[in-house]
């Protein structure tokens, strides 16, 4: 029976350790979306997502125009 309950009251301390960790970890993430640093680089991030896609839709044109010339070219 003691093992039993050992076994139940480890299971309940693991439980509310994972707990404790969510709640250390959303705690943590809220307080880091709040710095002022971190919303600096989720901006630049941002920016160089959105520059990259500039970049390759920049690219498919330029690759398409070139592709046209050459079919004029061979013409």
């Amino acid at each position: 029976m003691n093992d039993e309950f050992a076994v139940e009251q480890s299971k309940r301390d693991a439980r509310i350790t994972l707990a404790q960790r969510i709640a250390w970890g959303d705690s943590l993430l809220a307080q880091l979306s709040d710095s002022p640093s971190y919303r600096a680089k989720c901006r630049k991030e941002s920016r160089l997502a959105e520059q990259a896609e500039l970049n390759r839709i920049v690219q498919q044109w330029l690759d398409s125009r070139q592709e046209q010339f050459n079919k004029n070219d061979d013409q």
